[in-house]
């Protein structure tokens, strides 16, 4: 009462069998374990009229305080991004993918830079990486892994206690014939077989530099079949661009041609190949490219026979493929590349000690081999279960293969040559039937590039050389 500025006194009181004892505030705080503060927060946030504390505010969700304008500016500015095309064309995803060159840091920064043009004040990284996270389906396109889903299925359910017997048998096989393929691949090595094995790289899009405004603009895709032969340990690359043909079986299998081609030039005496690849079926492992093999021989008379070879699922192995690609992709990190002119010197330079036989594909090169591969039985063919694939030059118009890699399994053949109705039941091919191959039209129907993307295209010209510009022009028209 003496002090002026003294408001409230405050007195400490508890109930002991119903009667309240009053006590001093050092032994209240310390019998229920609080500090002085709590008690003034207590008191001051209180309800005034029935002076009652209000409910404990902890763990509430509180309110969104951010602008629903600013939230939809920075929206905008991760839509503006390209997207890129996924290596795994096959994969049937709603994932879009953003250039590798990219991440969430990097983009902050350009879009820091967007909302100094706009004037208006950026939201925190912590913002645009929750709203990158929970409201896009985007991710970085990276490397392919070679990471098994039967292998992943397996260790999930054995971590989660949740194994099947169908499960369990399913995947101990998956794991022979892993073995089985090592073993095989292994003995390929070892032997004086001129063994090739081919892949296709990453989708490579241009131009590629360090200029900002290119991460907002489609580029053009580049395509690149990557072969290693073992008889000149030698990296072969056959590329292409969209606007020639994509990436359908027709076209691995003319790359795949190209390539051969380019080999047994190089190799006359060589008789017997062997094809190593992963196992994807519309890409690798189908009528298409079986056609275009045996087309291929009856071409190159002097080859006796071609065995194709297709790693298990998940588990590559052509690792030699895999280190060619890895020195391009190392190259292009620390190299401007503008076109494919550019590309073609930066595969070249990339392996300065043994470089790369590089191809150029052009539109003469792309054969239609589906439309032919019609004419012939190769429905009898179990392509998802083959494993090997063997084609003899005494009989091109047959093919051997095998399901397993199991070096005690025989191989199966299967007559090509197509019944009609009246002798179907006989089982005798007709003699009204080509006795040779019938060869493959060009496929001279270019595709045409969306006109968005040749606009966003000339629009980044003027940042590139003059050579990769006229290069371009002449793509584009």
């Amino acid at each position: 009462k003496n002090n002026p500025q003294k408001k409230n006194s405050f007195s400490y009181f508890l109930h002991i069998n119903n009667e309240k004892i009053r006590v001093c505030k050092q032994f209240f705080l310390q019998t229920i374990l609080v500090s002085q503060k709590t008690i003034y927060n207590v008191h001051n946030n209180k309800d005034k009229s029935s002076e009652v504390p209000k409910s404990d505010e902890r763990g509430k969700k509180t309110k969104d305080r951010t602008q629903k304008a600013d939230k939809d500016i920075l929206r905008k500015h991760i839509e503006s991004f390209a997207k890129v095309e996924s290596h795994y064309c096959r994969a049937k995803t709603a994932k879009e993918y953003l250039s590798p060159d990219l991440n969430i840091s990097r983009m902050f920064d350009m879009y820091l830079e967007h909302c100094k043009e706009l004037k208006v004040k950026p939201l925190s990284i912590s913002m645009y990486r929750s709203i990158f996270n929970n409201e896009y389906n985007l991710d970085f396109l990276l490397p392919k892994s070679d990471r098994c889903d039967l292998c992943e299925e397996y260790s999930m359910s054995l971590k989660e206690n949740r194994m099947t017997e169908e499960l369990a048998a399913k995947y101990d096989d998956h794991m022979f014939n892993k073995t089985f393929m090592r073993n095989e691949r292994k003995k390929d090595r070892e032997s004086n077989e001129v063994v090739v094995c081919f892949d296709l790289q990453n989708v490579i899009a241009l131009p590629r530099a360090n200029v900002s405004c290119f991460f907002y603009k489609r580029k053009l895709n580049v395509y690149n079949l990557t072969a290693h032969c073992s008889k000149d340990k030698k990296g072969y690359c056959a590329f292409w661009h969209e606007a020639l043909c994509g990436r359908s079986g027709n076209d691995i299998a003319s790359a795949v041609v190209k390539i051969m081609e380019k080999i047994s030039s190089a190799f006359p005496d060589v008789k017997d190949y062997i094809l190593w690849s992963d196992s994807c079926v519309p890409q690798n492992r189908n009528s298409v490219i079986s056609y275009a093999i045996s087309l291929f021989m009856a071409k190159n008379k002097h080859i006796e026979r071609v065995t194709m070879k297709y790693s298990t699922p998940g588990h590559s192995c052509i690792q030699e493929v895999d280190n060619v690609h890895s020195n391009i992709e190392k190259a292009l990190k620390v190299t401007e590349v503008w076109s494919p002119v550019s590309l073609l010197r930066v595969i070249i330079a990339s392996n300065k000690k043994s470089p790369y036989s590089v191809i150029q594909m052009l539109t003469n090169d792309f054969f239609d081999f589906q439309a032919q591969s019609k004419n012939l039985a190769y429905q009898d063919c179990p392509y998802t279960k083959v494993c090997q694939l063997q084609f003899c030059q005494s009989n091109l118009l047959s093919v051997k293969f095998k399901t397993s890699h199991d070096p005690l399994e025989p191989w199966n053949c299967i007559n090509l040559v197509k019944k009609n109705k009246s002798n179907r039941s006989t089982g005798r091919a007709t003699t009204t039937l080509p006795r040779i191959l019938w060869g493959a039209n060009v496929v001279r129907d270019r595709k045409k590039l969306p006109s968005d993307k040749i606009k966003d295209i000339k629009s980044m010209m003027k940042w590139m050389p003059t050579v990769d510009v006229d290069y371009l022009n002449t793509v584009l028209n």
